[in-house]
């Protein structure tokens, strides 16, 4: 949100939309096509799943490392299971450097504090819930 230049937007940022610096790309639509300051956009992310429980596979951290120079830092080796390699993916912190390099004030992030996962019982989580989970929304609007 830009509230110098009354401009909101509202992304979904998964691990493929992390991928794809979806959130990087909507700043810059904010800044190229409205005229937007990054200093004076605030962004806030809602409850989603955290490092904590964002559990992944050699193929996920694979196209990670092709797209990010300096990923490691955001990930987590964990167990062997089925002698497959787990990983713990910090989506929420690959977002937030991503902010960083787009010049966006620390002071106008917030971050929910809530992961879905440990949360489930409030949030819908497809990694508890499986298929068929309900869904969370989310919305915004601007006067």
């Amino acid at each position: 949100y830009d509230p110098v230049k009354k401009v909101i937007g509202n992304i979904h940022s998964g691990w493929k939309g992390t991928l794809k610096r979806i959130l990087s790309k909507a700043i810059n639509i904010m800044i190229d096509r409205y005229g937007c300051n990054s200093k004076d956009i605030i962004v806030c992310i809602s409850p989603s799943i955290h490092k904590c429980c964002f559990e992944v596979e050699d193929d996920v951290i694979k196209l990670f490392k092709e797209e990010f120079d300096d990923i490691d830092r955001y990930i987590t080796i964990g167990e062997i299971v089925d002698g497959k390699q787990k990983y713990y993916l910090d989506t929420i912190g690959i977002n937030l450097r991503e902010l960083d390099l787009l010049g966006i004030d620390k002071d106008n992030i917030e971050v929910a504090s809530e992961c879905t996962k440990c949360n489930s019982n409030i949030f819908h989580s497809y990694r508890v819930e499986g298929i068929g989970t309900g869904q969370n929304l989310g919305f915004i609007m601007m006067r």
